[in-house]
């Protein structure tokens, strides 16, 4: 049951099964049993128009010491009785500490902030209500305890019009199948591109780090979005052109980064030019994240450099540029806008997470031993006081399913796992009766 008080200080909140919400709106917190499923709803269908695109509310998230499996944040825009902005626009929604309350007035400005953390990104279709799902359980170190919940659509509607917003986070009690446990931001901004006095390089440097000493697995998360047109190739929005990532200096990952499947947009048909590919988004869709593994090629506690490059490429319709080979080479704001990248990136890493009497198998529950030449068989043996179903899972550092196998009415009777994949580091995953057990495994 939901209720408000007016309170002037928040000193402590014990998780509990109860709701609280400050009636100012600064605060909404949702306090739950600790082992049980929590939802929080941030926004309930509040007004978003050009006056108001920008806002933020301090959120009381349960404590790391409640495990979940899943967080899944849910982001609806219904219309207005003016109607939905007919234009597609660009939104993110962000997380930051309490006391952090700067507001930008400009999009762009945000992705440079190192305090927040940006976790969803999304485009608005043309016109149309729409509603959002993103798993957000890598963003779990950030969604503990006190914090600031932001989000900026870049519309540009009256009042009346625009979209009313509204946003959960949904917590799934149980063991995730991962811990991340640090979120290390990268880079973060909205470079220029194709501008040799201004090179993306100096933007994209490369930085060095240290791998954590607990990390077992780690990831390199970037979000990213091209925008700006009238320019050589139609960039930023319009441009195909490659990306890549170099670990200690050896490219281990590249893509174009390009969406030409528009027209399958999850919000059907629309006004507009939405079916046409571009880079990176689609009207009416989820901004893609590009995760990479990075545990084949750091190790915990050492150091490693990161690099992220893009395509050689000139912009020959920027103003000043001699000869210009465009109609008219200054920036309009129109037809015509300057080429960049919104960018926010990150490492994440990741333990095999704590047993938890709730939702995990005991320790001894399973025996695990690397079998043949290269270690590439799993023999299992099994320590269960009943049969029980089970499914079996192996997983690379990506979180990709390498293997998967359903095993009923197991309980003594060893068995085995064939796996034929590369060398390197997996995890293996064990469910059954609501329970889960895990282990790093090392293919040589």
């Amino acid at each position: 049951m939901l209720r408000k008080y007016k309170l002037k200080r928040l000193k402590e909140v014990w998780f509990l099964s109860m709701l609280l919400v400050v009636s100012n709106g600064s605060f909404l917190v949702l306090c739950a049993a600790n082992q049980g499923d929590t939802t929080i709803r941030v926004y309930d269908r509040k007004g978003v128009d050009s006056p108001n695109r920008v806002f933020s509310r301090t959120v009381l998230f349960p404590s790391m010491d409640a495990q979940f499996s899943k967080v899944i944040l849910k982001v609806t825009l219904d219309c207005p009785r003016g109607g939905c902005d007919p234009w597609d626009r660009g939104a993110s929604i962000w997380i930051t500490t309490p006391s952090d309350t700067t507001l930008y007035h400009y999009y762009s400005d945000y992705f440079a902030d190192t305090n927040k953390k940006e976790i969803a990104r999304f485009i608005t279709p043309y016109g149309k209500n729409i509603s959002y799902s993103f798993d957000v359980t890598d963003f779990r170190p950030l969604l503990v305890d006190s914090a600031r919940v932001m989000i900026f659509v870049t519309t540009y509607t009256g009042k009346g019009y625009g979209y009313l917003l509204t946003m959960d986070f949904e917590f799934t009690a149980g063991t995730p199948i991962l811990e991340p446990y640090r979120v290390i931001k990268l880079w973060g901004g909205s470079p220029e591109y194709g501008n040799p006095a201004n090179p993306i390089e100096d933007f994209f440097k490369p930085l060095t780090l240290t791998a954590d000493k607990q990390m077992e697995f780690a990831r390199a998360r970037v979000i990213i979005t091209g925008h700006g047109q009238g320019n050589t190739d139609n960039a930023g929005e319009f441009a195909r052109k490659w990306h890549q990532m170099k670990v200690d200096e050896v490219v281990r990952y590249g893509r174009y980064l390009w969406r030409d499947d528009c027209g399958r947009s999850l919000a059907g048909q629309q006004y507009g030019t939405w079916t046409g590919s571009r880079a990176g988004f689609c009207p009416g869709e989820k901004v893609e994240v590009w995760d990479v593994d990075l545990t084949p090629f750091i190790t915990a506690g050492k150091k490693y450099r990161i690099d992220y490059d893009v395509e050689p490429y000139e912009n020959r319709c920027r103003p000043g540029v001699v000869p210009c080979s465009c109609p008219n080479c200054e920036y309009d704001d129109v037809g015509h806008n300057k080429p960049i990248f919104h960018v926010e990136s990150y490492v994440i890493y990741y333990r095999v997470p704590q047993k938890n009497a709730d939702f995990s198998f005991a320790n001894e529950a399973f025996t695990i031993t690397m079998k043949g030449s290269q270690g590439r068989t799993v023999a299992v043996k099994p320590n269960l006081s009943g049969a029980t179903d089970i499914k079996v899972v192996v997983l690379n550092g990506s979180g990709d399913e390498m293997f998967q196998q359903l095993r009923r009415r197991v309980s003594i009777a060893p068995f085995e796992i064939p796996l034929t994949t590369t060398p390197g580091s997996y995890l293996l995953s064990i469910t059954g009766n609501g329970k889960t057990w895990s282990k790093k495994i090392q293919i040589q």
